[in-house]
This record gives C-alpha cells, structure tokens and sequence, in this order.
C-alpha cells in the first residue's frame, strides 16, 4: 500500500472518529443532562401546584376572617334570623369570592345557614359532608386552640376535594364567647387548579380519595404516595410526564390524588438539535477530508525531494525554522529523523506553554470557586445617585428574577422585617456618619414566597476627598441555617428532652420574672407547687425505664391540660417544668390567696388518681406536692423553690398522694431532715450501724429457734438513734440500700459462726427485714446469693421478712422476685400481718412460709375479744395455707397462755428478750 493510500486511509478514519466521538459525547452526556432538566422542571412543577394549593388555603382564611368579622354573618346565629339553605345574606358574596360552601353552625352544631352553590353556574350543588343538619362537636372544622385561631386546610369529599377554612363567631361584642362557627369552601377542581398554575401542562386531572369512582391504577399511586410519604411521583414516556402529587386534609390522611400531564417539548428539541449537528458534523468532516486529500496530493508528495535538502542545512544549523533532519538513505527516513527532532523540540516549547497555561487555568478556577463556594449575595450602592446595584446571586437568594428587584435603596429596605429595620437603619446610619469602621447587621428578610430569611449583611463605605460617603458596597450571606440550629440549641438549653416542659434553669428565670413583677406591684400574689411522684420507682424498676419514661410524659401532658384557659387560678400562661427524674414544678401566676393554690393542687391529685394506660400495663400513681406562696418580699427564687420542696416533703412524710403548704415551722424541720441525712450518709461510710438480735421463741419447747436482725444507729454525738426517726429517711433517700445490705452481711457472718461454734445452734436461722426500696432493686436475688455465699450460710437458714404493702407494691414484679428466692430455699416471711391491705388471692399465689401477727393485735387480745378474735383467725388461716405463725410483741404470761392456747408455733417479745447485741445473744445460746 502506498504512501499516498495510508495517508488518505489515515485521514479518513480520523476523521469519522473526530465526528464518531462528537456524536458519542452528545448521546452519553448531553443528552441525560436534559434528561434529568425535564424531571427537574416537571418536579418544580409539583412545588408550584402545591404552593398554589396552599395560597388558595391562605386566601380562603383571610376570607373566612373578613366574613366572621360581618355582623351580618354573626346575625345568622339568632333564632329568629332565617336560617335554611341559600337565601340570606352573603349570596352575591358568594358568588363574587368563588366560594362553592358557606355555612353557619351554632356552638351546639345546628346548621343556622347554609349555601352551597357553583360560582360559575350560579346553581346550588350537592357536597357530601356539608348537607347536614347538624355537625358534631369533635369535628375538625369546630375545634379551635383560642376564639382568635383558625382551622383551614382540605376536606375531602366524594364529589371532590374541598379547600376550607373555619373561624369562631362570637356573639356581639364578645370575643371572648364563641357562639357559633363559620366555615367556607372552595371545590378544588380542574377549572380552579388551571386558574391557580399556568405551566407546560397539556391536561389536568384530579381524583378525591373518597370518591366512589377512583381508577384502580390511580388509587394505587396515592397508597404508594401515602407509604412512602413522598410529595410526588413521576411517570415518564416518549412525548410527556405524568407527574403525580397529594396532600393530607385536615385530619391528617390523603385528600386527593392530583395527575398532571407535562409535555416533553424540550427532550425533543434537543434531539431535533443533535441529528441537524450529526449532519454538519458529517458534512465539514468530509468537506476537511477532501480538502486535505487535495492538499496532500499536491503540495505533500511533490514537494519533499526539495524539502530533504532545506531540511539538511536547518538541521545542521540548529536554525530554529529548521523542520527536517535527514538521517536514513531514503527521502521518507530522512523527513521522519528530522521532524522527530523539531518535534522534541517543539515538545519542550509546547510543555513550557502547558504549565504556563495550566497555572494560570487554576489560578481562574481558584478565584471563581471562591466567589462560587461563598454563596453571597453582592450590592454596589452608588450614594450620589441613589441607585443600587444587586449581583444575580442577591436576587436568587431571595427567589426574584433579574428584572423583579429595582434598583433602589428602598426596594431592599422593605423586604426586611418590620421588627429588624430600625436596627438595620441605625447600623447604615452609623457606618456613613463614620462612627463604626464598617457596617454590619443579622436580620430577616422577606423571600418571595413571603417567608423570611435570616441574613448577615456585610457592607463597606467609601469616601470622597470631602470625607463624605460616595459609594457603598458589600455582601450578603443566608445564615438561616446557623439562626434555626442556634434556636433549637437554646430550646434544648431550657426545656425537658423527654417532656418538652421547661427545665429548672427556664422555671428559675420565670420564677425571677414574677419576683421582680411582685416588687413592682404589691398586689400581686404567685405560688409555686412543687411535685413528686410517689412510688414511680417502683414502676421504673418494675415495668423497665421505656414505660416510666411514657409515664412521665402522660403525667406532663395531663399537668399542662390541667392549667385550662378559663381557670380563673390556673390560667394557660402558667409554666408546668420538670425538673428531672419524677419532680415537676408549677408557677400560678396571678392568683388571689393561698385557697387558689390548694384548689389546683387538689385538682391535680383527682388527675393523678385515674389509671395510665401505658401500653399493655395500668399503672396508678400519686404525687406529694408541696405550695410555697410568693409576692412581694426578700425571697430568692432558690428560697421559694426550696420552701416548695421542703413543704413536698412534709407532704410525702404525712402519707404521701396529699399537699402541704410550706409555713416558717417546716424550713427549721427541714434543715433537722437535712442534717439527718448528711449523718446517715456518714454513718454508712464509717460503719455506725449494728445489728441487735431479737430471740425467737418456740413456745412449745421454750427455745431459742431463730434471731430477727434488727438495725440501730450508734451515732457519735447523740448515742442511739431510734430506728423510727432514721429507718423512714433511709427508705426515702435509698440509703436503706446499703444498710440493708450491711446488716444481711454482717447477720449472715453471725449465724455462721454460731452454728459452727454452739453444740445447739446447727439449725439456727436468722430473719432479716427487706424494705420496699430494698425489694425494688432489680439484682436483689443475685445481691442476696453473693453476700449468703460469702458468709458460707446456707440459704435454707435465712428467712425475709417482707410487708404487706411492699408485697402489693407491684404484684406480678413481687411474684417472680418470691418465686426466685423460694427456688434459692430462701423462707419468706409476712411482717406486720393483719395491719395492711391483703388480698387473700395474692396471699394463696406468693410462696410464703410464715405470717408474723403484728404486735398491735397481740397486746390487748387479752382484754379485746375482737383481737383475740383476729388472732384465732389468723392461726387458721395461716394452717389452712400450710404456713406457721409467729406472734410478735409478747410481754406478760397471760398473752403467751393464749397464744399456745390458740396453737401458734413461735413468738417474740420483751417477756423473753429485747434486742441484744451480738456479745449478749453468744452468751443467750450458751449452754
């Protein structure tokens, strides 16, 4: 093949790859590129038709306002004003507004007036939910937050989506006394949609969710819509796309199904464009094929004989217009050998130029990737003309076109918020009277679609040779973002994660507010309720934190619900807080005397008295609350607060589910309290606390059978403190944890050593009491195991006393607890047997081994036949269930011949011992 024929050859595939490839690169990357602008632009036209739905709701609000404020309207409402249908005032309303419903309700639901009519036909129309005569309270359109609020939205009736909008109507002059309710509509339809959007839509089609004729297919796309929660869905095809939205009515589910058609005009178009460019390409590639065939043939190969000389001497000279470089015997190798060298040099040149070139590139790139990254807005003010310059990206940033902002000063200056203006004006101001080095402002500015942008302006001014301003300039940055991140922070920082309720740091802020409102005026009165809640650790541990959590939230739901709107106390302005764990707190803001405060306080207990629902479980509670008065004075808000919570718990000692009202005497009992604690707490930590041993007695023989560990308080400044002042306290602050815990231990070891050092006490047992606070801790049986392990006490010796009403706490919690101690051989015991509240259902179910007949019962059943009496009865009960008995308190000879009388197995009680400590009860075992 010649030379002539590979070079040819050469340029024509060159040549189709050069138009190969240009066609290629249309298809693979323009072409999608319009692809996805089409579905871009049919899902702006779903945000348009949405908008546009909810202007027509926004307008027919305003409506509804203008007719409720009528008198005409409100007239309707009297007995005597005609009511029925049509008719009445506001018919050529009606039709001048294009409304299709209009209707009046009286606050009983009765229909007074009703119109429901076709604008454009000026006939009547039949809309399902309108026609009757009567509307129930609970329905959507009648339920308001304020007699100023308003409900609007979409009604969706079978005949076709509705956009409605309801207000109260009060009687005459009173706002206050809602007396009825207006509510208009407007058919959402065809006709309606293509008067709201004007758009690339060849068809519109519009199904109501309840309507009886809904395509299969279509009612499939608004499941699949409702799933997925998605604001639309698009089909796409050849000529067009189907784009698809709903929207949710006023109860929150699908209202209808909106089907628009939008032409494909642009894909087409484009296609059109890239075959007209596949032709041109073609033709100039085979135009530039000829040509340079042509040139070849006569000026290529004609010609390089004489060029193999020239390039010789250029070569040898290393004259730079030296292009050739004869170095092979034949003219082709010669042309090759010296062309590859002007090449290499060339090459040099040409990288040179590359990097020169690609610096300066990245150099441009750099700068315009700044300007673009920087998302700012720019302006120019030219102050001696008063025109201002506004970049595109100021204008997009607010949704205006080019031509839709003037340039002037005053066009920007009204789109900022009324309330951020005088600032704004103040900073400009101060900036150009040379009082600030530059201007700077954070304000809101109105958007086209009349939201609101929060926005940092940046500006700079400069002077003339007479110190005065000529020319301002500066940028604008949308920080939105950083403003809605900074609100939910402070929302965070002040209010409850799990309620939503303020927190303490808020409640002490309004505390101080209303302070400082007293000492301004000295009539006014605040209280502030403080509450806990009684046994919600016992739910917590019980029923696990997720229910607890629920609980509390229902407990703040009904709090804030109980401060109603028309509470002459507690009005809605007052603050519900929480303060953590179960502790709310109330302020009563504006109240009359002390008398308004106990009122609610008794109303929130009647709350808290009914059931909560949580899941599968009913769970009953009930809060202590303590009342702390305030007005005008010295008090701190800490000090109210604290006299709130001392009264809480005067309320919780005095039996809880009741309220106390903080007075001087408390603040002395409660500092008592809280020196009691602080000593309690040392006590645990420098092991004050021992066990005494009371003797259990089998009255048959006489023996000692077993020892109840009984707890006291060896404090180093008062001696020996009485259990019943320390024991409740413990319970209440969890102390009683560890000290239980210590005496389990330490009365293990004991009876250990005494089985293994008395020649009678091989079987001695030992009872141990175990208090609610106790039996709430979920790894009590595992707890009770270690330390029974560590003392080498075997667990059939150990017996737990447990009360009534621990037992009765949480039944199904007590139930599997009893159960797993009994499979440890662990005998259980039920303390103070008779003075709580048994249910004999229970008593059956609970693997108990003993009853213990409270003390009370025993003292006078010697002189009381009832007791007596009670006492006979539980000896038989306790037979009948296969448990034995021990009588408590025995202190003369005539209670225990009655007591072995009546067949009761064991007793305890001063007539055999007090409480001894450990050195008195070796000694009481010795032979």
């Amino acid at each position: 093949m010649s030379l002539r024929v590979k070079v040819e050859l050469v340029l024509f595939i060159v040549v189709s790859l050069v138009v190969g490839l240009g066609y290629g690169i249309q298809r693979q990357y323009i072409l999608p590129k319009f692809l996805k602008l089409e579905e871009t632009d049919a899902a702006q036209d779903v945000v348009r038709v949405r908008e546009a739905i909810q202007r027509q709701i926004e307008q027919l609000d305003t409506l509804c306002q203008e007719w409720a404020a009528r008198p005409d309207v409100r007239r309707l409402l009297e007995p005597d004003a005609g009511g029925g249908e049509q008719g009445g005032p506001g018919t050529v309303d009606l039709v001048g507004d294009d409304l299709n419903i209009v209707c009046v309700i009286r606050a009983d639901g009765e229909v007074a007036w009703r119109a429901t009519i076709d604008p454009a036909t000026q006939k009547a129309v039949m809309i399902a939910g309108f026609g009757e005569k009567a509307w129930p309270a609970s329905h959507p359109l009648l339920s308001f937050n304020a007699p100023d609020s308003s409900t609007r939205g979409v009604f969706s009736a079978p005949e076709a989506p509705v956009l409605v909008a309801s207000r109260p109507l009060t009687a005459g002059d009173e706002p206050e006394a809602p007396a009825g309710t207006l509510v208009i509509g407007r058919l959402l339809d065809e006709r309606l949609l293509r008067k709201m959007v004007k758009g690339a839509y060849l068809g519109f089609r519009i199904w109501s969710a309840k309507a009886s004729g809904f395509p299969e297919e279509e009612r499939a796309v608004l499941r699949q819509l409702a799933d997925s929660g998605s604001s639309h869905y698009i089909r796409a095809f050849s000529d067009m796309f189907i784009v698809y939205t709903t929207y949710l009515d006023i109860e929150g589910a699908p209202a209808f199904l909106l089907r628009a058609d939008v032409d494909r005009a642009l894909l087409a178009r484009a296609e059109g464009a890239m075959r007209e460019g596949l032709l041109a390409q073609v033709g100039i590639g085979l135009a530039a094929l000829v040509v340079l065939v042509v040139l070849f043939r006569r000026g290529v190969m004609n010609s390089l004989s004489r060029l193999t000389a020239h390039t010789i001497a250029i070569g040898k000279t290393n004259d730079l217009s030296a292009r050739l470089n004869l170095e092979r015997n034949d003219e082709i190798g010669t042309l090759a050998s010296e062309f590859d060298r002007a090449v290499a040099r060339l090459d040099e040149d040409i990288r040179e130029r590359e990097r020169a070139e690609e610096a300066l590139r990245e150099s441009e790139e750099r700068y315009a990737l700044a300007v673009e990254g920087a998302h700012d807005g720019l302006w120019d003010w030219n102050l001696r003309t008063n025109e201002i310059y506004f970049s595109p990206r100021w204008k997009s940033m607010l949704g205006y076109d080019d031509a839709e902002v003037r340039r002037e000063p005053e066009d920007w200056l009204s789109k900022v918020h009324p309330e951020d203006r005088p600032l704004v004006l103040a900073s400009l101001d101060a900036h150009l009277k040379g009082t600030s080095a530059h201007f700077e402002s954070e304000y809101r500015i109105r958007h086209k679609d009349e939201s609101y942008l929060w926005v940092l302006c940046r500006g700079l001014g400069v002077r003339g040779e007479d110190g005065e301003p000529t020319r301002m300039a500066g940028s604008q940055t949308d920080i939105t973002p950083r403003k809605r991140i900074e609100e939910q922070l402070t929302h965070q920082a002040f209010h409850d994660e799990l309620t939503a309720l303020p927190n303490r740091a808020l409640f002490l802020d309004r505390l101080g507010q209303a302070l400082r409102h007293a000492e301004r005026h000295k009539e006014y009165t605040f209280a502030v309720l403080f509450l806990d809640l009684d046994r919600f650790k016992v739910v917590n541990d019980g029923l696990g934190h997720l229910v607890g959590d629920k609980l509390l939230t229902s407990i703040a739901n009904k709090l804030t619900a109980s401060l109603r709107a028309t509470d002459t106390v507690a009005r809605s302005d007052g603050t519900v807080a929480r303060f953590g764990g179960d502790e709310f707190v109330i302020l009563l803001d504006e109240i009359r005397d002390v008398s308004d405060a106990t009122r609610v306080a008794e109303r929130i207990q009647e709350i808290l008295k009914q059931p909560f629902q949580i899941d599968d479980h009913e769970v009953f509670t009930s809060a202590s609350i303590g009342i702390a008065m305030g007005a005008s004075g010295r008090h701190s808000a800490v000090e109210i607060l604290r006299n709130a919570d001392t009264a809480m718990y005067r309320a919780k000692a005095h039996g809880k589910a009741r309220y106390e009202v903080f007075d001087a005497d408390m603040h002395a009992k409660a500092l008592t309290r809280l020196q009691l604690e602080t000593d309690l707490r040392r006590a645990t930590e420098r092991n004050e606390f021992v066990v005494y041993y009371q003797p259990i007695i089998s009255l048959e023989t006489g023996r000692v059978e077993a020892f109840e560990a009984l707890v006291r308080w060896e404090h180093p400044t008062r001696g020996t403190v009485s259990p019943l002042e320390f024991i409740p306290v413990a319970e209440e602050t969890g102390m009683i944890v560890p000290i239980g815990q210590a005496i389990l231990s330490a009365a293990a070891r004991d009876v250990r050593i005494w089985q293994q050092t008395m020649p009678h006490a091989e079987n001695l047992c030992v009872s141990v009491n175990l208090s609610v606070r106790e039996f709430s801790q979920p790894d009590l049986v595992e707890s009770i195991q270690r330390t029974l392990d560590d003392a080498g006490l075997d667990p059939r010796y150990l017996k737990l006393e447990i009360t009534e009403s621990a037992i009765m706490e949480n039944v199904d919690y007590v139930f599997s607890t009893l159960t797993r101690l009994r499979k440890l051989d662990i005998a259980l015991a039920i303390d103070d047997f008779g003075t709580g509240y048994s249910s004999l259902s229970y008593l059956h179910r609970f693997p108990m081994n003993t009853l213990k007949i409270d003390r009370a019962f025993v003292r006078d059943m010697h002189v009381a036949a009832e007791h007596h009496q009670i006492v006979k009865t539980i000896r038989m009960l306790a037979e009948s269930l296969g448990m034995n008995v021990i009588a408590e308190g025995i202190e003369n000879e005539d209670q225990l011949r009655q007591l072995r009388d009546l067949g009761c197995e064991y007793g305890q009680g001063y007539l055999f011992s007090p409480p001894i400590d450990t050195k008195a009860a070796t000694d009481l075992l010795a032979p």
